[in-house]
């Protein structure tokens, strides 16, 4: 069986709402293996999607920089 993201992310979650850190290594042993590359690509992914779901906040333009671009 391959290892998908849709995989990768499912367990994350499950992780997640568990209370326990979807680490690399946590998550290829609840899979039962894969390559750390992939897992690592869809954690990247994973973790910027739910950062931008909760709104992760950003750093106001500076004044300088916006007045530039105008």
């Amino acid at each position: 069986m391959a290892i998908t993201r849709d995989s990768i992310w499912s367990a994350a979650e499950q992780m997640d709402q568990a209370g326990e850190k979807p680490t690399l290594a946590a998550i290829r042993k609840k899979l039962g293996g894969g390559s750390y590359t992939t897992i690592s690509d869809a954690m990247t992914e994973w973790h910027a999607r739910r950062a931008m779901q909760k709104g992760a906040p950003r750093d106001p333009v500076p004044e300088k920089v916006g007045d530039a671009a105008a």
